[in-house]
């Protein structure tokens, strides 16, 4: 019988003859617990898309993150557009 004594995150924990091989990971882990709709719905999409579950999660969090930055610029695009604004040539802002 195997006892761990401590706990271990690595990506796979192998036991082979009485002997305990561990098999870490360079990428982080992040535990996500999701509604059944949303789980559901990645379910189908990574079937669709003939991708395992947790990179198509990612997949779709890169474009979430994508998409909030073109966000964030756009707010600051915004407020910097104003009537009266100075406005500086390509070539003076590279100088």
């Amino acid at each position: 019988m195997l006892l761990l004594t401590r706990c271990y995150t690595f990506d796979t924990l192998i036991y082979v003859k009485n002997i305990i091989m561990f098999m870490p990971t360079i990428k982080k882990r992040t535990n996500l617990t999701l509604p059944d709709d949303i789980n559901d719905a990645l379910e189908s999409l990574s079937e669709r898309d003939n991708v395992s579950k947790s990179a198509k999660a990612m997949q779709l969090i890169e474009i979430g993150l994508r998409l909030d930055e073109d966000e964030v610029w756009n707010r600051l695009a915004k407020d910097r557009d104003k009537k009266g604004s100075k406005f500086v040539s390509h070539d003076d802002v590279w100088k």
